[in-house]
């Protein structure tokens, strides 16, 4: 390889790890993160179902009504409540409908949050192959550079 083309090579190599694979995996991560908030909420909303089947009517509670005030709230009626099903809609279900509904959510959002982890450790490897490919660039210019003198 001519000396004078390795530059150009090795920032090459760099533009493509900084540009496409970094924002790349960024992106995955952030996914990621995003779809373990949402079992977080999902888990927690499992939670309240729970809590809602095993307390009599009527239920006590607070009720944020904006900006973090809370008030007190009795809620006569808890056979049912409306569940955010996504893309801004939300769906009247009884307990147990929203119950089932959230495990087989649960179950969907881990298998994609896997599926996104390995897309990751894809990416770190490529991350790690295009380092090295740079290392051993850049200690070829190296020895380049540098005359050889044997030594009997």
């Amino acid at each position: 390889m001519d000396s004078l083309q390795l530059p150009a090579k090795v920032e090459k190599y760099e533009d493509f790890l900084n540009e496409r694979l970094r924002t790349d995996l960024k992106m995955v991560l952030n996914q990621r993160d995003q779809l373990y908030s949402d079992i977080g909420e999902l888990t927690q909303l499992k939670q309240t179902i729970q809590h809602m089947q095993s307390v009599p009517p009527p239920l006590k509670t607070m009720v944020d009504i904006g900006c973090n005030v809370y008030t007190q709230a009795r809620v006569e009626d808890v056979s049912t409540l409306c569940v955010a099903v996504g893309m801004g809609f939300f769906l009247e279900m009884e307990l147990g409908e929203a119950s089932v509904y959230v495990d087989k959510r649960v179950t969907e959002l881990t298998e994609r949050a896997l599926e996104l982890t390995h897309q990751a450790s894809l990416i770190n490897a490529r991350i790690k192959m295009v380092l090295q490919a740079l290392n051993e660039l850049q200690f070829s210019s190296d020895t380049l550079e540098q005359p050889h003198r044997h030594v009997w």
